[in-house]
């Protein structure tokens, strides 16, 4: 049977991470919660942050984004590349927000479209609004072959 893991890293105003895993490898959404707590699950899942084939953002509040660039330039460190999806609105505000002091590289930076599928690690993600009151915000749906989760924080209000 085909790998397809989810393990939440954190969710609350302390910090927001969810890792994903496939027989491809391994990608965030968010990271919002502590480097130090990050890394440590990484290490525990043998997984090193070089390892990482993405990190999809959900919005800019630092509680979901804050940690996305020490993650990539922890990558970029040891010879990987670390791609972050985000939507243009939500890397901007991450640019404009002060407690968010390293800030991801802007080259490898990919702007998602809402409705618009992203395929990586095996999976098909397509972010899709979801109401809050960040400069943008989107959840996820993942599909794996057969499997498939959706991914919602922060809603204001539920919607059809």
């Amino acid at each position: 049977m085909a790998i397809f893991n989810f393990r939440s890293l954190g969710s609350g105003s302390s910090g927001n991470s969810y890792l994903f895993q496939t027989d491809e490898g391994f990608f965030l959404i968010d990271a919002g919660v502590a480097i130090r707590k990050i890394q440590k699950f990484l290490i525990e899942t043998g997984v090193s942050a070089s390892a990482l084939k993405a990190i999809f953002l959900t919005h800019d509040h630092s509680d979901h984004s804050r940690n996305a660039g020490t993650l990539q330039m922890s990558a970029q460190k040891k010879g990987a590349s670390l791609p972050i999806f985000a939507t243009e609105k939500v890397f901007q505000g991450i640019l404009e927000n002060p407690a968010i002091t390293k800030k991801p590289l802007t080259e490898n930076i990919h702007f998602i479209e809402k409705e618009q599928p992203i395929d990586c690690c095996g999976c098909t993600i397509t972010p899709f609004e979801v109401p809050h009151d960040s400069n943008d915000n989107v959840g996820y749906y993942i599909q794996h072959r057969d499997r498939r989760i959706c991914l919602v924080t922060d809603a204001g209000e539920i919607t059809d």
